[in-house]
This record gives structure tokens, sequence and C-alpha cells, in this order.
């Protein structure tokens, strides 16, 4: 029926994929993660495109509104040619990204227990990182908000300050 170099062929190959997919992270695992090549590009792209980046801001901010925990933006910006469906889409998983920061701020009151106001001026930053996970991805918005989780805020405002409206959630909040 089959030659026994079919079925070790096909063996070899059902051994391999299993050891491959036991020995190796996930399609979805290595697109969640950026190396420090690719965010220092991003970053580098961002840098180029810091007015880009304050126009993108202040256009969300006119199609948004903030709940007192995330600010939600209105899919009115794709429509109106603002955003394309896939930053929007973007905005969204920055939404996933927002959520665990807020639970790490909840775990970790030291950090949460500062001069910063609870109402509107944490949407400075929600709207901060919406723009820049739709102009440059959200695996960059992750990265960042990560370094914030470990480095804590001030010393996350310390470093990525030279972006305007990142700047201006810090300076409001008295972390500069």
């Amino acid at each position: 029926m089959f030659s026994k170099k079919i079925i070790k062929n096909i063996s070899v190959a059902l051994v391999s994929s299993i050891v491959l997919s036991v020995a190796t992270p996930s399609a979805t695992a290595l697109a969640d993660t950026i190396s420090d090549r690719e965010f220092n590009y991003q970053m580098t792209i961002l840098d180029n495109h810091q007015e880009d980046l304050d126009y993108l801001v202040n256009q969300m901010e006119a199609y948004s509104y903030y709940d007192g925990e995330t600010v939600h933006i209105d899919h009115k910006i794709v429509d109106d040619g603002i955003l394309t469906e896939k930053q929007y889409q973007a905005t969204l998983e920055v939404d996933e990204i927002w959520q665990e920061f807020l639970e790490f701020q909840r775990n970790n009151k030291k950090e949460s227990e500062g001069i910063r106001s609870k109402r509107a001026l944490p949407a400075l930053l929600i709207l901060a990182l919406k723009a820049l996970g739709a102009l440059v991805g959200t695996a960059v918005v992750e990265r960042i908000t990560n370094d914030f989780m470990t480095w804590g805020l001030k010393e996350g405002c310390k470093a990525y300050k030279k972006y305007g409206p990142i700047k201006s959630f810090c300076k409001a909040n008295g972390y500069i």
C-alpha cells in the first residue's frame, strides 16, 4: 500500500512539526513583541513626525469622549478620512493595553497616589497612546506602556517627554 520510505518521511514530518510547535513561540506571540531595533526605528519615525502626532491627537480629541476610565473614539473618524480602518482598530487595541496599565496602577498604590487627578487628565495620555498606535503600531504602545509600568510614571515621563502629548500629560500631573 504505502512504501516504507513514504511512511518514514511522513513520520519525520509529523515529529518535526510537533517538536517545532512546542519549542518555538507561536506566530501571535512573535507578533506581539517588538525588537529593540524595530522599536528604535519606529521611534525615529515618530521623532520626524511630531507635528503629525500633535495633529492626530487634536483630531482624535474632536471625535472622542472620556468615560472616566478610557477614551472612546467615534468610528466617524474613519468615515471622515482622518484614520484608516486599520488605524482605528489599532486605537481599539490600545484600549486593551490601557486596561492592563490601569490594573497595574490599582495594584501598585504607591505609584497611583501622586498628585494626579483621576478625572480628565488621563484622557491626554490615552489619546497620546491611541495616536501613537495609529501612527506607528500597537507594539510600540505596548512597549511604552510596559516601560511606564516597569519604571513608574515619573521615570516613564522622563524617558518619553519629547513626545508632545505625553509631555503634556506628564507636566499636568507633576511627573516632570
